[in-house]
C-alpha cells in the first residue's frame, strides 16, 4: 500500500475520503493492530477534519508496518527450477551426426515451477508438491542471486507439500507460526513469483486478509498429479475435505509454493495455484495453513520420513442414505478385516457422529477428523447403534496414500523384512484381500518390502503377505511386530531363528509357519 499523493487527496470531499480511508484501509488494518485500534475509534468520533488527519497518520502506520514485515520475510522466499535428468536422457539416434555438429540436439533446461520458503538455516526449503518431481534435478535461487542444486528430502501427495534441501548454512530461514486460530479479517502478508526473484532477487508481495478458512479444493483441482481410482478427479489430498486458508491478498504469477505470513513475519500458510483453476472465485487465493496437522507433516518432512495418516477402515455412506429425522453422521457399510474399527467394534449400520467430540456431520467431515491424525492414534468414537448413544476407543490404523511419495530417511527393518499395518494397501487391494481370506480379522501386519538376498527373502517371504503372529504372540501393528521379534530372540540367545505365523497366502508365497533363518543379526537395520 502506497501512502496517497496531495493532489489524490484534495480530489476527494472530506466525508468521502474518510469514508474511503477509514472503512476501506483502516478497518481492515485495525483487526491486526490493537495499539492502533483505539485511535480508529477515537478518530472516528471526532470532527471530520480531524478525522481525516488521524486516519492519514494511521494508515501510515499500517503502510510502514507492512512495509517491514516484507524487508523481513522476502530473504526467507526462494525460486524453484526444475529440469529432466539429463543422465536418464535417451541416446541419440543420431550419434555421429550430433559428434560432428551437423545436428544440434535440444539441451534441457531449468525452468521455474514455483516458489519456496526457507524453513531452515542449513537449507531446508518447504514448497507446495506440484514444484517438485521425483526423477528431475532441481535448484534453487535465492534472493542474493545464488543458485544451488537442491534434492528432494521428502515430498508427501496427501498434503501438497514437499522439503528440498541445498547445502548451505546461515540462511534466513523464516519461523513457522500457528495457523489453528487464524481468524477471517485477520491480516496477511503474501510473497512469491519465482521469475521475479530469478531475474532480479525480489520477490512480488501483496497484502490483504483471511476471507474464510476450511476451505475444499475443487475435486478438479489438482494439488499432486494424483487422480482417484475412478480416474476422473483429483480429489487425493486432505485439502478436498476442507483445510484450505482463502484470502483476498493477489497471489501473483506461478503462485505455488510461496508464503502467507501474519503481521509478526510467521508462516501461516503455503500458496497453492488452486485459486487460478475453475470452480473457484477468480480473486481468491488458498494456502495450505500451517495448523497442528501440517505442522506435523513438514516435521515428518523435514526429517525425510514417510507422513502417515489414520484410518478407521470403513465403507461409509452419507446422510442422505438415512431413515433417521437426523441425518448427520455417517452410516457404516463395511468394515476392513482386522482394520481398527473392525477390531474396536465398530459394526455395519452404526451412525459415527463423533470423533473426541469434534461432531461429524459428513462423510468429508469424519475423514478429515481421522486422516488428520497419525496411525496409532487412540480417539474415541460416538456413534448410535439401534436408537442408543455409545463410545468406543478406537486405535486407528494406517492409510494408503495415492501418488508418488519421496522419503530418503532409512525405514525401520529386520533381517531384511520391512512390515507396515494391514491397511496400508489401496482400497481395491484391501477388498480383494479381505475376499481371500487374506487378512486375519484379529490382527496382522503387512510384508510392506523384502530386501534382496536377505534372510528374509532367502526364507521365501514375499511382499503383499500378511504376518498374523511372531511365535505365539499376536502382532496387529509394526510397532509390535518389531517388539514382539525383538523380544522372541531375547528369550533364546542360542537360537536365533524365528518363527512367522502367515494369514492363507495366495498361491505360490510363502507357507504357513515359514522359519526365517538369519544370516545376519537380530536388529541389524
Amino acid at each position: 500500500m502506497t501512502a496517497f499523493p496531495q493532489t489524490k487527496i484534495d480530489c476527494f470531499h472530506r466525508a468521502d475520503l474518510s469514508r474511503f480511508v477509514l472503512r476501506r484501509s483502516l478497518v481492515i488494518g485495525c483487526l491486526a493492530f490493537g495499539a492502533v485500534a483505539s485511535e480508529l475509534q477515537s478518530a472516528w468520533s471526532q470532527p471530520k477534519d480531524f478525522a481525516n488527519t488521524n486516519g492519514r497518520v494511521i494508515a501510515a502506520k499500517l503502510q510502514d508496518a507492512l512495509i517491514d514485515v516484507i524487508d523481513r520475510v522476502e530473504p526467507s522466499i526462494v525460486a524453484i527450477s526444475r529440469a529432466p535428468d539429463r543422465s536418464q536422457r535417451a541416446a541419440s539416434p543420431f550419434p555421429s551426426l550430433e559428434r560432428s555438429g551437423f545436428i544440434r540436439r535440444a539441451t534441457d533446461s531449468y525452468q521455474p515451477s514455483g516458489a519456496g520458503v526457507l524453513i531452515d538455516a542449513k537449507g531446508q526449503v518447504l514448497t507446495q508438491y506440484l514444484n517438485i518431481r521425483p526423477g528431475d534435478q532441481h535448484v534453487v535461487t535465492t534472493t542474493d542471486g545464488r543458485r544451488w542444486p537442491a534434492t528432494i528430502r521428502a515430498a508427501d501427495p496427501r498434503s501438497g507439500l514437499a522439503v528440498l534441501e541445498i547445502q548451505a548454512s546461515e540462511l534466513p530461514a523464516i519461523e513457522i507460526g500457528d495457523a489453528d486460530d487464524v481468524k477471517k479479517g485477520q491480516i496477511v502478508v503474501t510473497l512469491g513469483n519465482p521469475q521475479s526473484i530469478i531475474a532480479g532477487g525480489s520477490p512480488s508481495a501483496s497484502w490483504g486478509m483471511i476471507t474464510n478458512v476450511g476451505q475444499r479444493a475443487n475435486p478438479s483441482t489438482n494439488l499432486n498429479n494424483t487422480r482417484d481410482e475412478t480416474g476422473l478427479t483429483y480429489a487425493t489430498t486432505l485439502h478436498h475435505l476442507g483445510t484450505l486458508l482463502q484470502t483476498d491478498a493477489k497471489l501473483n504469477w506461478s503462485a505455488g509454493g510461496g508464503a502467507v505470513v501474519d503481521l509478526s513475519g510467521k508462516l501461516i500458510g503455503v500458496t497453492t495455484t488452486a485459486g487460478t483453476l475453475p470452480g473457484h472465485e477468480s480473486p481468491a487465493g488458498y494456502a495450505i495453513p500451517m495448523t497442528s496437522v501440517f505442522r506435523r507433516v513438514v516435521g515428518d518432512l523435514k526429517a525425510g520420513r514417510e507422513v502417515e495418516y489414520g484410518l478407521l477402515g470403513l465403507r461409509l455412506n452419507g446422510p442422505d442414505r438415512y431413515s433417521s429425522d437426523d441425518p448427520e453422521g455417517a452410516l457404516v457399510s463395511f468394515t476392513v478385516p482386522s482394520g481398527a474399527a473392525s477390531r474396536a467394534g465398530i459394526r455395519p449400520q452404526d451412525r459415527l457422529v463423533e470423533v473426541d467430540s469434534q461432531p461429524v456431520r459428513t462423510v468429508s467431515d469424519l475423514q478429515l477428523l481421522v486422516g488428520s491424525l497419525p496411525p496409532g492414534k487412540s480417539v474415541t468414537i460416538g456413534l448410535i447403534r439401534e436408537g442408543s448413544r455409545m463410545e468406543l476407543p478406537v486405535s486407528l490404523s494406517k492409510l494408503h496414500v495415492a501418488g508418488e511419495k519421496v522419503h530418503t530417511a532409512p525405514k525401520k527393518s529386520w533381517r531384511g523384512l520391512q512390515v507396515d499395518y494391514s491397511t496400508a494397501l489401496s482400497p481395491n487391494d484391501i477388498e480383494k484381500a479381505a475376499q481371500t481370506s487374506s487378512i486375519d480379522p484379529n490382527g496382522c501386519v503387512l510384508v510392506a518390502a523384502v530386501a534382496p538376498n536377505s534372510a528374509a527373502a532367502l526364507a521365501g517371504i514375499l511382499p503383499g503377505t500378511f504376518i498374523s503372529h511372531v511365535g505365539d504372540q499376536r502382532v496387529s501393528t509394526p510397532d509390535e511386530f518389531y517388539a514382539a521379534v525383538d523380544n522372541y530372540a531375547a528369550v533364546d540367545n542360542n537360537d536365533q531363528t524365528v518363527q512367522l505365523r502367515f494369514t492363507l497366502p495366495a498361491a505360490g508365497t510363502v507357507k504357513r509357519g515359514a522359519r526365517v533363518e538369519p544370516p545376519v543379526e537380530i536388529g541389524g537395520d
